[in-house]
């Protein structure tokens, strides 16, 4: 059984859309930071806050993303092929 070509493109763009969306977070909380300075004219004080915000922004996504993840291996939905799926159960049945 040949696996679907369809879903490597999928895997690809969700992925890629998680990377963008870890980027814009961050880039647009250290610039909103950055123009607040600018604004108010305070030396480093939003910047370094959008700094801050911008990381627990991404690592709340990275954390999500992980837990996703595991909840998916922990149910028993691994990406195991036939090939080695119907290996393991012939090791099994030995």
């Amino acid at each position: 059984m040949r696996p679907n070509k369809s879903f490597v493109p999928v895997k690809f763009l969700y992925w890629s859309s998680q990377i963008t969306t870890m980027s814009l977070e961050m880039g647009l909380l250290i610039g909103v930071g950055y123009w607040l300075d600018l604004k108010y004219g305070t030396s480093p004080g939003f910047l370094l806050g959008g700094c801050g915000l911008g990381l627990l922004a991404v690592g709340w996504q990275l954390f999500r993303l992980v837990r996703s993840g595991m909840n998916g291996v922990l149910a028993g939905k691994s990406q195991r092929t036939p090939k080695t799926e119907s290996a393991s159960r012939s090791e099994s049945d030995k």
